[in-house]
């Protein structure tokens, strides 16, 4: 269901039922992205961009969704999770497993991250949404020491920038070295390691300097998730807003164009009338 493909013509990530993820990986390995998902060295997860990220969104507020009836390995759905306590967003998913009656292990094909749902909050992903590609891929770092860190402080490094060498694939993840992360306000190349042992403040996207226990950056943490069975529920949070106003136009456009048909109606009828009562007053 997953399969990662380096090589030196085109590099990828696959999951099944969605396009493929190219990478742009350069002739000597170094791939530039962001970190969005960790709970240690052997479990990392990379995105190349953000710019999809609000499309996706997008689809999955703007399209009605229905509930999954076929829950089974393979299949591909949409879920309402909540990171820590941070608004609930709608995230795709990958059904791997349902090891009962009311469960299923899934991969949240975005981010990284594992999560047991309930199969009561799985819905299906509109075709919208399998427009796009997986926007993380899975990277097995190779370190000579690795930072010590609890399993909740990695959920800190969420969105920050990184360039890592990639040179092998292993168990369908990109094995790679020279991690590099850039200083917050200089952006000066730090080696992870170190960067992280020292608290340094970091690089993340968007270009937003902050220190690395601010808390609006701690979207992906360990895995106090959980779902909803709300699917229509439209999320207002920071990141739903463009969509809300975008949806606001829409319908004041709506509107205006019905208003201008009824008075192009009105108008019509008004003539119409005019001449009638013209032929009737035209002597014979």
């Amino acid at each position: 269901m997953l399969k990662a493909v380096l090589g030196p013509e085109q590099s990828k990530f696959i999951v099944n039922g969605l396009p493929p993820l190219e990478l742009q990986v350069g002739k000597d390995g170094f791939f530039d992205g962001f970190i969005t998902f960790a709970t240690g060295m052997d479990n990392m997860w990379l995105m190349p961009t953000m710019n999809n990220k609000w499309a996706i969104d997008s689809a999955a507020v703007l399209f009605p969704l229905q509930p999954l009836n076929l829950i089974q390995k393979g299949s591909l759905a949409v879920v309402r999770l909540q990171y820590n306590k941070n608004a609930m967003s709608w995230t795709r998913v990958l059904v791997e497993s349902r090891p009962d009656a009311a469960h299923a292990n899934v991969y949240l094909v975005d981010s990284g991250a594992r999560q047991m749902v309930n199969v009561r909050s799985l819905y299906e992903m509109p075709l919208e949404m399998k427009r796009f590609p997986p926007q993380a891929i899975p990277v097995l770092p190779s370190i000579s020491s690795s930072p010590d860190l609890a399993p909740g402080e990695w959920g800190k490094l969420a969105n920050v920038r990184i360039t890592v060498r990639m040179n092998a694939v292993k168990e369908n993840r990109f094995v790679c070295d020279q991690l590099t992360v850039y200083e917050a306000f200089t952006r000066a190349d730090l080696d992870f390691g170190a960067a992280i042992r020292n608290g340094i403040e970091l690089e993340r996207a968007n270009f937003s300097f902050m220190p690395m226990d601010d808390k609006r950056y701690n979207i992906i943490g360990p895995p106090q998730i959980r779902p909803s069975n709300d699917a229509f529920l439209i999320d207002q949070s920071s990141q739903g807003r463009p969509v809300f106003y975008v949806s606001i136009i829409g319908v004041l456009m709506a509107v205006a164009s019905l208003l201008l048909i009824i008075g192009y109606a009105y108008r019509r009828v008004q003539v119409e009338r005019a001449h009638r009562r013209e032929d009737v007053q035209e002597p014979p």
